[in-house]
């Protein structure tokens, strides 16, 4: 991996006066829409309806639809979690050619989340935080233009003097995998620390209360862990 210094014409470029299509209301995806804003861009959120979301997203007076809605009118089209994976499947369709897709998810896309043609796609991902940098990589360029315009993004959704690093999709996939093994390689150590406790420090631990008489019905607390995994 390797600081990411583009030649002067890029190193000034921030992407502004752009429709921006952000799917999902998160907290990330908020303080990306909030900044890109901020920049001069002019953000949609892209949200099913009667969502809790949805409230927020235009109480922070952003306009929100449709997913399928907002790609077809976005320049730019923003996919950070894998969670909304299968809302971008289902939006596909509609996204114009020359779009600039950008995804913070590198496992997302080496699973093939983004199947059309003629679009560029990006990955836009942080270092821990968006103070200590970020790193950028090409998944795909049909403009030629895809790395200028990465950075472009990561300077409106950030800031105009962030670091910027090179990577690719494979190295940064590597990382994700990595980490959610050493999360949930915490839950587990957790759950045998658990298991050695004394009786009456363990139990509260398994959520017992009046509904399970006996300990065959205490809920395995592994279980929710379990699911986390195999969802990540």
């Amino acid at each position: 991996m390797k600081s990411l210094k583009p030649d002067p014409l890029q190193a000034t470029f921030t992407q502004r006066d752009t429709r921006v299509a952000i799917l999902g209301y998160d907290d990330d995806a908020r303080e990306h829409a909030l900044a890109l804003s901020r920049a001069g861009n002019t953000v949609a959120i892209g949200l099913a309806p009667e969502t809790s979301c949805w409230a927020r997203a235009a109480a922070d007076g952003f306009a929100v639809g449709r997913p399928s809605n907002v790609v077809a009118k976005a320049e730019v089209i923003v996919v950070l979690m894998r969670e909304h994976e299968q809302t971008w499947r289902q939006s596909e369709p509609y996204v114009r050619a020359g779009t600039l897709v950008v995804f913070g998810s590198a496992r997302a896309l080496q699973s093939g989340a983004c199947a059309c043609s003629g679009v560029d796609v990006v990955l836009v991902t942080t270092i821990g935080n968006e103070h200590a940098g970020c790193r950028v990589a090409v998944h795909r360029d049909v403009t030629g233009r895809a790395l200028v315009r990465a950075v472009g993004y990561a300077r409106a959704a950030f800031s105009t003097d962030v670091e910027l690093r090179a990577t690719s999709v494979h190295l940064e996939a590597d990382i994700e995998l990595a980490s959610v093994s050493e999360r949930a390689g915490s839950l587990l150590a957790l759950y045998a620390q658990t298991e050695r406790l004394p009786p009456r420090i363990a139990k509260p631990l398994a959520l017992v209360d009046d509904e399970f008489d006996d300990e065959a019905d205490t809920p395995d607390v592994l279980a929710p862990a379990l699911a986390w995994w195999r969802n990540m």
